[in-house]
């Protein structure tokens, strides 16, 4: 995985933005959400013919053929994908480029493909163009022979890699991101090893990888290999330091004499350890060698056992390597194995629709068979399986009576009961954020109730068509229901009025369910910058009739402002009066929806419907 991004940042150079003078003032960035639902597509398609002279870099010959190969996954990648709310480009990459901080790489298989990167930071350049503002990016790479795994630095040498393929949760992550990108129901990817690997740069990925058994394609490593290469990782370091101890005091034989002798005492320790090892294992060597630590980099001087590590742990991680016959085959033939990997954050819109067109546009089936059963494509060209401008129109529904009702009272400024909508989608005219699974909020109807309701946990949501300023005066009313066994302790579903600008003013309204038949609790909060004596501040109030022991549990929050004066009810009870409640002059001029519950879990999942404000 180190290598991985390694590979991927070595492409700095090329994708570098062309500096502006130091005394230029900084170019503006355009609001994310200014370009979420549009597609900008590539700042090139290249349509690459193939290669006709090789590549040398250090060590590695790349042949014509596998540049070709490298430019046939750009090509392919391109007619699979559009992207949307960011700018692509797509790079050819290769192993990197040595240096005297990446020699354990040496052994690597040679490494070809290409990275389109989905720049995310984006800005309006010569006539209005939009450009890349930063190297921010969204990624998504294919890679012949490419490295995955976390390295174990300890035994790995230029002349052999040794790594480990942990879970995301043995990474120490847990499983709900993994879970939400999940690709084993997939009707192809399904029969390929898959991974979830942590990139706190640009973001967690999704890895798969195409090989002709199906299989990884590295080998385990036994027990007696393990530990071979751990001796000569101790010899080694002992080498290496009575070297640097040497060199650092010249001239010196008393200091020399003082760390030479803390050395000869981790180096006895050392080689104590490694000796109590082969004796404890010396039936066992054919086993495959198991580690209890993602990285274990130390050389046994603080690990008691080299396989059971500090003991009374379950997590057991296999120790591969590459078959060095596999990596003289990937000197010259074709790819042994293909990695695909790409940011899979389905919180963000960009990594959703880049994940959601990989997995429904590209055709990994035509790329399995044209490299590891080629007669099954013979002669025919790659066609993605949907087009990339492949979009989902939206169909409003027949409305309610209710909405046709309020529409025509004058006095109804805004009324949602999502009638329109269509169940199991979006509702219409609302802008919603995404959860951990990269779901909306989503429109349904729930037994034993009537009319459509939308689902809040994991996300916000506001209408796109509100009309505002909202009045100075006005009633303010929501429908809301509490999933039966609503967990108590959840969060609570917040109802957010504010007024934007330099000095923003805000209301809040947090509502959540009591337990067994007690009653919930409401917390009002407001803030109003430059309005004193109004209110400044937050307090909680009993929410009667609203607990989680029901099917449903519905109640109804209305918000009644005049002048000074601010009302909240749950039902028919008023549960908060202030009498200097917002300033009568202010309009606010956003409503938001949000709860930061996990969709996943059905009892921290609110619904809302029957949103009305009417002026007074």
């Amino acid at each position: 995985m180190r290598a991985r991004a390694a590979l991927i940042g070595s492409l700095a150079l090329l994708c570098s933005l062309s500096g502006m003078a130091q005394t230029a003032p900084r170019p503006t960035r355009i609001p994310p959400s200014e370009l979420e639902d549009k597609v900008l597509g590539w700042m090139k398609v290249y349509d690459y013919k193939g290669a006709t002279v090789p590549i040398t870099l250090d060590h590695r010959v790349y042949s014509p053929a596998q540049l070709s190969i490298a430019q046939l996954f750009a090509n392919w990648m391109q007619a699979s994908y559009l992207p949307k709310g960011a700018l692509g480009d797509v790079f050819q990459i290769r192993n990197p480029k040595l240096s005297p901080y990446n020699q354990d790489t040496t052994s690597l298989p040679n490494a070809y493909g290409a990275l389109a990167k989905l720049y995310v930071q984006l800005k309006y350049g010569v006539n209005n163009k939009i450009e890349p503002l930063t190297g921010d990016s969204t990624n998504w790479a294919m890679e012949a022979n490419g490295f995955y795994g976390e390295p174990i630095q300890a035994i790995s040498t230029a002349q052999r890699r040794y790594f480990t393929l942990p879970t995301f949760e043995q990474q120490g992550y847990g499983t709900e991101l993994d879970k939400a990108t999940d690709i084993t129901s997939h009707p192809v990817l399904k029969q390929f090893p898959t991974i979830f690997v942590r990139n706190s740069v640009t973001g967690n990925e999704r890895l798969i990888v195409l090989t002709k058994d199906h299989q990884h394609p590295f080998v385990k490593v036994t027990k007696g290999e393990y530990l071979q290469a751990m001796e000569a990782a101790v010899l080694k370091k002992y080498a290496d330091e009575t070297q640097k101890i040497a060199r650092d005091n010249k001239g010196n034989q008393k200091s020399i004499d003082y760390f030479m002798g803390y050395l000869n005492g981790y180096h006895a320790k050392r080689l104590e350890a490694l000796k109590g090892n082969r004796e404890k294992y010396k039936d066992r060597l054919q086993e495959t060698a198991e580690v209890a630590t993602l990285q274990p980099t130390d050389l046994l001087e603080n690990y008691p056992d080299l396989f059971d590590g500090y003991g009374g742990t379950n997590k057991r991680l296999t120790v591969y390597t590459i078959d060095p016959k596999v990596t003289e085959l990937c000197k010259t033939g074709g790819p042994q194995w293909i990695v695909m990997h790409w940011t899979a954050d389905l919180r963000d819109p960009i990594s959703l629709n880049l994940h959601n067109s990989i997995l429904n546009n590209f055709d990994f089936q035509y790329v399995y068979d044209y490299f590891f059963d080629p007669a099954k494509v013979k002669g025919q060209p790659y066609k993605p399986l949907r087009s990339p401008s492949f979009t989902e129109t939206a169909v409003a529904g027949k409305a309610s009576e209710a909405t046709a009702k309020t529409a025509a009272d004058p006095a109804v400024v805004f009324f949602e009961d999502f009638s329109a909508s269509t169940v199991g989608k979006k509702p219409l005219n609302w802008y919603s954020t995404l959860d951990n699974t990269g779901t909306t909020s989503l429109v349904t109807e729930l037994k034993g109730l009537d009319g459509h309701w939308t689902s809040m946990a994991g996300m916000e949501i506001k209408p796109t068509g509100l009309k505002t300023p909202l009045p100075r005066d006005f009633d303010l009313s929501y429908d809301v229901v509490a999933a039966e066994t609503y967990r108590w302790g959840a969060k609570g579903l917040y109802l957010k009025l504010s007024k934007t600008g330099a000095s923003p003013s805000f209301l809040y309204v947090k509502i959540r369910p009591g337990f067994d038949g007690r009653p919930g609790e409401i917390e009002i909060e407001g803030r109003f910058p430059g309005a004193a004596g109004y209110m400044d501040g937050s307090k909680w109030v009993a929410a009667p009739g609203f607990s989680n022991n029901l099917l449903n549990n519905r109640v109804t929050v209305t918000l009644k402002k005049k002048g000074d004066l601010l009302q909240v009810f749950v039902g028919e009870t008023k549960v908060a009066e202030y009498e200097k409640g917002i300033p009568p002059g202010l309009q606010f001029d956003a409503l938001v929806f949000s709860l930061a519950g996990n969709a996943a879990l059905p009892d921290e999942r609110m619904f809302i419907s029957n949103v009305k404000i009417t002026a007074r």
